[in-house]
């Protein structure tokens, strides 16, 4: 109850802000066109370049918020908040079931002190509905409440493509549990269609979007498929380093954690307590190294899938006291992780997509820690929880990007808002403005963005260089310092007249100094 009650306190503050990046430009706009228009989980309710192909579960829930709390900035982060103190109350729940309450406790604590967790928890994005509803559905199949997976992989596989993974992953221990004598046929056959019933809705879903717009799936995306293993090898190294090497605390988490295994080890002189310190060798010099040739990759890959079958048998070993369920569910999680950084690697990865990889990823770790403070009492259970909860504020305070997982947008967004807030005041929405990239127009222009305060966009935005009619230069290092900003400061035709920073992030507008442009 304190994390989540601290957690809150943390983000309630943000839902004020407006949308960022993807959130910005698509699904904020999506969830308000199908608020306007009216909920629905058919392909066409909203245009495709609003929906992107995707299952419209997550558009369809956040619509119905919508009507029934309004379409403001606050009121729509409410939602993604709301998914989220969800989740974080059923991964606790769920895991005391699984693991005991020190997995539990630990676990919390893990998912609550990782910046993308943090980040994402107020951003209108659909991973962390997909991460609970993957966790939801792998739990009640273990705990063999069929009707309540039908439904969770139902849920699962509308909110986003991604979910059908974790639905194969399951789909295929259904169909091997066919052949598994010892069981009821009738149970057996009932397991199997509570994964083939939400299977076919889903399948229905893109017949239904393939007779309306003439594709299963945008073709934007199936074009980013490369059939080269070279381009396919580079992005599964890239989501290896999202995964686990791009957050800085992640990688002093695991070496901690590494650290605490040496307790039980040297105290029961039994090395298998050791068995975290290969697959972490192996994935981290992995995500080092960005190679521009694939040679080597498929014995790379053997070691990655190898990254999760020793440390699974061997915390299974560790934990023989774990009921069937228990055990079904860390293999199933192992096998999730695995198969979803394999699925992603398809395409273009983005951090955010990787997010229920992370929290499966989480997960383990919480059950090793678990594993390890147990032979240590609960001095040393305590001991762990104030070290992760140090390497997550390490984790918060070292962290300067500026993406849509990272605290930095919201310095961006602070930055933006006032910058967009003098020139209202300006009243320049005519005024010839210019700017430099594509992140710093879209506040300007699109007033579903929630940046505009009055409504009314700005008309006249124009790239970088500046022109003879121009009136506004608006310039910042959210896109990086180029040669235009340079040239302006010595441009006797401009002054500064507007200056805001936010941490590292800083933006200065230059006014023409005459009332008309020449």
């Amino acid at each position: 109850m304190l994390v989540l009650l601290v957690f809150l306190c943390f983000k309630i503050p943000q839902l004020r802000y407006p949308f960022y990046i993807d959130e910005g430009w698509v699904y904020a706009p999506a969830v308000k066109t199908m608020a306007l228009h009216g909920p629905s989980l058919l392909p066409g309710s909203i245009p495709p370049d609003l929906s992107r192909g995707h299952p419209l579960m997550f558009h369809f829930l956040c619509a119905l918020w919508i009507r029934c709390f309004g379409s403001s900035n606050i009121a729509i982060h409410s939602f993604p908040l709301l998914l989220s103190v969800i989740f974080l109350i059923v991964l606790f729940e769920c895991c005391l079931r699984l693991f005991g309450h020190k997995a539990a406790v630990l676990l919390l604590l893990l998912v609550t002190t990782r910046v993308i967790f943090f980040v994402q928890s107020t951003f209108v994005y659909p991973e962390i509905m997909l991460a609970m509803f993957a966790f939801l559905s792998l739990y009640c199949y273990c705990k063999d409440y069929l009707l309540l997976t039908s439904l969770m992989l139902f849920m699962l596989f509308f909110t986003k493509e991604g979910g059908l993974v974790f639905g194969a992953v399951i789909g295929v221990d259904a169909l091997v549990a066919i052949f598994r004598r010892s069981e009821n046929v009738r149970r057996r056959w009932l397991r199997l269609a509570a994964v083939l019933a939400p299977a076919c809705l889903i399948g229905l879903f893109f017949v239904l979007q393939n007779a309306k717009f003439g594709w299963y799936v945008l073709p934007e995306h199936t074009d980013m498929i490369k059939p080269d293993w070279n381009a396919y090898y580079i992005m599964f190294k890239s989501g290896l380093y999202w995964a686990f090497r791009g957050d800085n605390a992640m990688y002093v988490l695991v070496f901690f954690i590494i650290l605490l295994s040496l307790v039980p080890a040297l105290k029961f002189k039994n090395i298998r307590y050791l068995f975290l310190i290969p697959p972490a060798f192996i994935v981290y010099a992995q995500a080092e190294m960005f190679p521009t040739k694939a040679d080597g990759g498929v014995i790379w890959m053997l070691l990655y899938i190898l990254f999760f079958t020793v440390p699974v048998y061997y915390v299974l070993q560790l934990n023989k006291t774990l009921d069937e369920s228990a055990q079904r569910f860390v293999l199933l999680l192992g096998i999730c992780v695995v198969a979803f950084l394999f699925y992603s690697s398809l395409t273009r990865i983005a951090y955010r997509y990787l997010l229920v990889d992370i929290i499966f990823v989480l997960i383990f770790l919480a059950l090793c820690t678990s594993t390890y403070v147990t032979t240590g009492g609960k001095n040393l259970f305590y001991f762990a929880i104030c070290c992760i909860a140090l390497i997550g504020a390490y984790g918060f305070y070292s962290n300067d990007r500026v993406e849509d997982t990272q605290l930095g947008a919201f310095k961006v967004m602070n930055v933006q808002m006032q910058e967009l807030a003098y020139l209202e005041k300006e009243n320049a929405y005519n005024k010839e403005i210019a700017y430099g990239c594509g992140y710093e127009c879209g506040p300007f222009t699109d007033t579903l963005e929630g940046f505009l305060s009055s409504g009314r966009s700005f008309t006249r935005m124009e790239r970088f260089p500046v022109g003879p009619h121009t009136e506004y230069a608006i310039f910042g290092n959210r896109c990086g310092v180029g040669d235009d900003y340079t040239r302006m400061l010595t441009n006797p035709d401009f002054q500064t007249v507007y200056k805001v920073r936010d941490g590292e992030i800083w933006a200065e507008i230059f006014k023409r100094k005459y009332n008309q442009a020449k």
